[in-house]
This record gives structure tokens, sequence and C-alpha cells, in this order.
């Protein structure tokens, strides 16, 4: 009896360990992705925020307002997700991106 429960036990041990380091590499994976999107949406919000304000301080043409309306919901909506890809993105250059290998967008 005894020679039979160790392997098994073994075994067992061994299936568990493997399953918790693909959970553990899964998991990284997936997270690496997320921020990877979220960087990835956060500069092309700084991007179109910093083109709209090229606008208006060369052309005093505000571009956002003329799609959507003068501070119409919508407009608001648009100037309120551009501020915060830019205090993400504030975020995660000082958190992040410390280390070259974890920042995504270069």
């Amino acid at each position: 009896m005894a020679n039979g429960f160790f392997p098994v036990l073994l075994i067992s041990l061994f299936k568990y360990i493997l399953k918790g380091l693909l959970y553990l590499i899964l998991r990284n994976y997936v997270q690496e992705e997320a921020m990877k999107t979220l960087q990835y949406l956060t500069y092309a919000l700084i991007i179109i925020g910093a083109l709209n304000w090229g606008l208006v301080g060369l052309f005093n043409v505000d571009l956002v307002a003329s799609l959507f309306g003068q501070m119409s919901g919508l407009s608001r909506l648009v100037y309120s997700l551009v501020g915060f890809a830019g205090l993400i993105n504030l975020i995660l250059e000082l958190t992040v991106c410390k280390s070259p290998s974890r920042c995504y967008v270069s």
C-alpha cells in the first residue's frame, strides 16, 4: 500500500505544480497583452488631443467641438478620455516603463 501511495502523490504534486506554472505564464501573458493594448489606446488618444490643440493654437479651430458640438456631451466625453489617457500614460511612464522591456510603445 505504501509503495503505490508515493508515486500517486508525486504524480499529483507534479500535476499541481504544472497547472500552477501554466496559470502563472498565461496570467502574465494576458496582463502583458492588456497593458500593451492600454498603452496603444492611451497614445492614440494623446495624439488626437495633441492634434486638436495644435489646430486650436494654429488656426483657432477646435475639431472636436466642430464635430460634436461646443461642449456637448460627446465632446466632453472626448475631452475627458484624452485627459484620462494622459494621466494613465503618465502613471505608466513613471511606474511600468522604468525598465525598457516592460514599456511596449516606444
